[in-house]
This record gives C-alpha cells, structure tokens and sequence, in this order.
C-alpha cells in the first residue's frame, strides 16, 4: 500500500494555529495566536477541525453571562464552538456516532443502520454546524430519535427524546392493540401493576423479550399475562 508523501506544515497557518515543526505520528507542535503551544493531530489542521487552542472558545464562553446566553451564542454560530471546543460535546460525540453507524462497515453497529440503508442527509454528513442548528441544544439524558424508524437521519425525521422513550420507539413489536387502541407494552403492564413505573430497563426489558418470544411462538397476549401471572 501506498504511503501519502509527507506534507510540511512548518510555517503555515491553520486559522489561529501555526505549525512549528513535525512532532512524529502525524503529531505537529503549532502556536495559538494568545501564544500558547499545542500538540495537534495534522489530519484535524488540514479538514480545519482544529483551529487554535481553544483561547477563542473560552473566551466566548467567559462572556456569556448564563447557561442560557452560552446556548444562544452556540445557536448563533455553532460551527464556530465546533472548531474550539465543541468537538467534546455531548451533541457531537451524537453526530460522530451516528455517522459511525451508517457508514462505517467495521462499526459493531453498521449491520442496524448502514446495511440497512438507513443514511444520514447530505446536510448533517459532514456539517456538525448545520446538525447542531437543526436539532439545537441536547437535553441532559436524552438521545436522537429517528420518528420513522425506516427513514434516515434528517431534520424532518429526528428528535431529542428521552433513552426510555427511545428505547420504546425502536421495539414496535412491543406494542399491543387492547379494545381497538394501540399501546406499549410497558404501559400495559404498569396499568395491570406487573411492572412498577419506577422498574429499571433491565427489568422491563425482560418482559418485552418474553413478549417477543411469545410472538414468535404464535401465542396470544392473554397467554403471554397468564405466564407471567404465575411468576
């Protein structure tokens, strides 16, 4: 296999980084323009994924007086914060996980997402920036949420919801037509107190596992309630 010939960076500018000499493992030690030297991946000088030390990012943030102004100011210019500092976001480490899974064969993932065809729109590809404007700021504990679970990653198809919300969109066979009305089996069992609201993931998931089994099965929902009836 070919080697990419080296490129000599010394002397160049990367936004408010200038390279000063090759550090080795494509390691290059650049100067921030506060003058403050750091150690940067050369693959992250050259996409523009790192542009200074993080000085700028901070300094924005110092300014902002509240939580609230701070998400406002990433809302104004996200891809700004992205390149200083956002890149170790909670919204981010989302983004890079979701194009792991759709479009990287070795993700342990990939075999859900991207060999199902499930795609991400060119839009939020390789734009973090357009990503974080559509969907805006995460809430604590919540994750992306795809309303068609058929459908790719979009702005008209994604949501933050809530890890227990999520976990209910992607089982749909976990749900139960009881007097002409749809509802998740969760739901049901809380309501025929076989399960506490307060029951962890891993109790409630044992329950829609033996569900699925009992579908597979071909048996009905009142032998699957007789069953657990008796323990």
């Amino acid at each position: 296999m070919k080697t990419k010939p080296f490129q000599d960076k010394t002397g160049k500018l990367f936004g408010n980084l200038t390279a000063l000499n090759y550090l080795g493992n494509r390691f290059w030690l650049c100067r921030c323009s506060c003058g403050k030297e750091v150690k940067v991946d050369g693959r992250d000088l050259n996409s523009g994924k790192t542009k200074s030390c993080g000085c700028v990012f901070k300094s924005l943030e110092f300014k902002a007086k509240s939580r609230k102004n701070m998400l406002e100011l990433r809302m104004r210019d996200p891809l700004l914060t992205t390149t200083h500092g956002l890149h170790d976001s909670s919204e981010y480490t989302t983004w890079d996980m979701m194009k792991q899974r759709c479009t990287n064969p070795k993700n342990k993932m990939y075999e859900h997402y991207g060999a199902r065809g499930i795609s991400i729109c060119k839009e939020w590809l390789n734009d973090f920036g357009q990503f974080y404007k559509d969907m805006g700021p995460k809430p604590k504990g919540f994750t992306i949420d795809r309303i068609d679970n058929n459908q790719g990653y979009n702005a008209d198809n994604c949501r933050w919801v809530s890890q227990q919300d999520n976990n209910r969109n992607k089982r749909k066979s976990w749900r139960v037509v009881i007097d002409g009305k749809e509802k998740h089996l969760y739901d049901i069992l809380e309501e025929l107190n076989f399960l506490k609201k307060e029951a962890t993931q891993k109790e409630r998931q044992k329950f829609g596992q033996l569900w699925s089994y009992y579908l597979k099965t071909g048996k009905s929902f009142k032998q699957f309630l007789e069953s657990i009836s008796k323990g």
